[in-house]
């Protein structure tokens, strides 16, 4: 008796990962898109099994989620969003396919999570959805040293250095080399991200 609840458990994920594979014939891949601020932008492919574009039993949307807010993009057949609209909907009901391509890139408008879903209309509470992360790349400003003595110091003084990063998507990452040309042990520096700035700070 002790075994019969994990075996049921794991027929359902079974079923239920069997049911969205059967949904999607292409899905976006699952590492992140990596865009450029300026740049032509990036297809996110998502086939969908045809059945599915029937409108009297389902709902195909893409949606945006960035910064805990969530944007409709399209819904069926329709671009949702019409204003200065970096997105382009490919809809094809014979093939299944329903790719959204990002047109034009632009770090506020297009960063963040996409999903493509299929949802039931009627009662069923069927809702399939694939997934794919958009990152824009942006360099981060030039860095800049500073220490807390404008002295010179002396072996065995204690002396703290600063460097400071403006700007960067992702969040830059800090190496410290020393004057032996050795890199500094991570446990000797500290690194955070406030203000729009990252900071290192080595002590």
């Amino acid at each position: 008796m002790k075994f019969k609840k994990p075996i049921f458990i794991l027929l359902i994920v079974f079923a239920t990962s069997s049911a969205s594979s059967d949904v999607f014939t292409l899905r976006p891949k699952e590492e992140p898109y990596f865009v450029q601020e300026g740049n032509e932008g990036v297809l996110l492919p998502c086939v969908i099994n045809t059945k599915y574009f029937d409108k009297s039993k389902y709902e195909i949307n893409w949606a945006q989620y960035h910064n805990g807010l969530l944007r409709m993009i399209t819904k069926n057949e329709k671009l949702l969003i019409k204003k200065n609209s970096r997105f382009s909907l490919e809809n094809d009901a014979t093939t299944g396919n329903y790719s959204l391509r990002i047109t034009e890139v632009e770090k506020q408008s297009v960063e963040g999570t996409y999903h493509c879903n299929v949802i039931g209309t009627d009662d069923s509470d069927i809702q399939y959805s694939a997934q794919a992360t958009v990152v824009v790349l942006v360099p981060p400003g030039d860095p800049i040293i500073s220490t807390t003595s404008s002295e010179s110091v002396i072996e065995g003084d204690f002396m703290t250095a600063k460097c400071v990063s403006v700007g960067g998507s992702p969040q830059p990452t800090f190496k410290w080399t020393l004057p032996n040309d050795t890199l500094a042990s991570p446990s000797l520096f500290t690194t955070q991200f406030r203000d729009g700035a990252t900071e290192s700070l080595l002590q």
